[in-house]
């Protein structure tokens, strides 16, 4: 369980907190969307997210990994959606496709597999993260969008400890975090 404290706010929005024992920072573009959260323990930076927006501001993409609480709700802030209270952990042992269920919930793949985002049979708003073992390889199908292209997305496990596909406000377009 999370210890959160001493969060802090600029102009009402998160700007800095501690997660048991990390401490967690968030810069701000102009319009006062999250451009980045870096979580550093002591001297040492742990882990660092990006977001990337166009010229409307508009959330064009992550990277990078954050183990945290409030992640989901700087997501949600940046413009994609996450759904995390009352997520569940589910195992997955072999390639499959994206499943409506999955939404807000934790997958955790047992081994390498591949997981495709068919068109047209997710809700609006999907999101759930992804805890890859090996590689864990995110495919499109039927014109789905990852990231803004319909291409596989690959995250090694060694990089990547947690990766999120996150709804990116328009019909089977979706974003997906990691490197």
């Amino acid at each position: 369980m999370s210890n959160i404290r001493n969060v802090t706010r600029t102009f009402g929005a998160i700007s800095s907190w501690v997660e048991n024992e990390e401490t967690f920072t968030v810069q701000r573009n102009s319009a006062g969307l999250p451009t980045s959260i870096q979580s550093q323990h002591g001297k040492w930076i742990e882990e660092v997210c990006t977001f990337s927006y166009d010229q409307a501001n508009k959330l064009i993409g992550m990277s990078g990994n954050i183990e945290s609480e409030l992640f989901y709700s700087l997501v949600e802030e940046a413009g994609g959606t996450s759904s995390a209270s009352n997520s569940k952990t589910i195992l997955v042992t072999a390639s499959r496709n994206l499943l409506p269920s999955d939404d807000g919930n934790i997958l955790k793949c047992t081994t390498s597999v591949t997981l495709t985002a068919v068109a047209d049979t997710l809700p609006t708003h999907f999101g759930c993260a992804i805890i890859p073992n090996g590689t864990a390889s995110i495919a499109s199908s039927g014109g789905t969008n990852l990231n803004g292209a319909t291409a596989t997305l690959s995250r090694a496990a060694a990089s990547n400890q947690l990766i999120m596909i996150v709804y990116n406000g328009s019909a089977n377009d979706y974003l997906v975090t990691g490197s």
